[in-house]
């Protein structure tokens, strides 16, 4: 059943990164939506994408700058909390240029958690940070000082 939910969490994941071009406005009706993160070392920001999608108890939340994207899922969303990769969350960060590689962090490997701050049925905002690793689990990618506030769809 848990895959099953982490299968529909990716299916949200990546409609709101190829269907999504929010750019509004922020909880504090300025600027733009915004993902932020460190990756590696190197600045990451949603500079092309912002989004986040809910649908009762499952959340998406996706960015996509010019060098890569990351997603971020939690199934049994009940508002705001932290969530851990080792129980509801999932996380993945991917290149956006070629080759196309992708990291993930979910409850099989890899580790981190976000923590939602703020949900108002609007925008949701939070935190992240996570470990995650290739499908064979040969190389991995940290992601630190995550940061969002998105609107949601």
């Amino acid at each position: 059943m848990k895959a099953f939910k982490f299968g529909i969490v990716s299916l949200l994941l990546l409609s709101a990164a190829f269907f999504s071009c929010s750019k509004s406005g922020g909880s504090s009706g300025a600027g733009k939506d915004t993902l932020t993160a460190t990756v590696e070392g190197k600045a990451f920001n949603s500079s092309l994408a912002t989004s986040a999608l809910k649908d009762g108890s499952t959340i998406a939340i996706a960015g996509t700058g010019s060098d890569g994207q990351i997603n971020i899922g939690i199934t049994g969303y009940t508002g705001p909390a932290t969530y851990s990769v080792s129980d509801k969350a999932i996380m993945t960060y991917a290149t956006t240029t070629m080759p196309i590689e992708a990291w993930s962090a979910n409850m099989v490997i890899g580790e981190g958690s976000v923590t939602i701050t703020k949900d108002d049925d609007n925008y949701i905002e939070g935190t992240f940070s996570f470990k995650a690793f290739s499908s064979g689990g040969a190389s991995s990618k940290t992601v630190t000082n995550g940061k969002f506030n998105v609107k949601i769809k």
